[in-house]
């Protein structure tokens, strides 16, 4: 986790323009991000290196 912080923060973030889709479920009286994790993987990548795949 150490060595992920550190290159997170000397990461430069793209300039890339990328679109990210976001999809919502409700969950009881809540919404909640549908696949949280692939989605925070995508964010993550359209980021730092301007892609989404």
């Amino acid at each position: 986790m150490t060595a992920i912080k550190k290159s997170v923060a000397k990461a430069k973030a793209s300039k890339k323009s990328v679109q990210i889709a976001l999809n919502l479920e409700a969950n009881e009286d809540q919404w909640k991000i549908k696949d949280d994790e692939a989605f925070a993987n995508k964010l993550y990548r359209a980021f730092f290196t301007g892609t989404a795949q």
